[in-house]
């Protein structure tokens, strides 16, 4: 299996939540970018940004989660799964977990739990 059919059989192996949340991206340098997540799952994030990144690449990326009236900050570890580039030069990058805090993982499943039920 190659890695495009990877990320697809990942897609469907987690259920995804649109989104509109803004995330920063923590370079090795420890420089703060930011984009948009566009949906979320338990496997992953799907980002929107004006900065591209190489497939493989690893982050720290950091989000909220608004749960009711509870904000809950989620820390992660990504590796970029695949990256597309649109029309207008942003860059689409889908961006795989490899490790998220205990309390951002439960924050998180509640989340899509919560939103999936609407």
């Amino acid at each position: 299996m190659d890695d495009e059919e990877d990320s697809v059989s990942e897609q469907r192996r987690h259920k995804r939540v649109h989104v509109d949340l803004k995330v920063g991206i923590i370079q090795s340098d420890n420089k703060m970018l930011y984009a948009r997540i566009r949906d979320v799952s338990e496997g992953g994030v799907y980002v929107v940004s004006p900065y591209g990144a190489d497939k493989g690449q690893g982050f720290k990326i950091i989000f909220q989660l608004q749960n009711g009236d509870r904000f809950m900050t989620v820390r992660c570890k990504v590796k970029v799964a695949y990256v597309s580039i649109g029309n207008d030069d942003v860059y689409g990058l889908g961006m795989q977990f490899t490790w998220v805090e205990p309390d951002g993982l439960k924050a998180l499943k509640d989340f899509i739990r919560h939103r999936m039920s609407k």
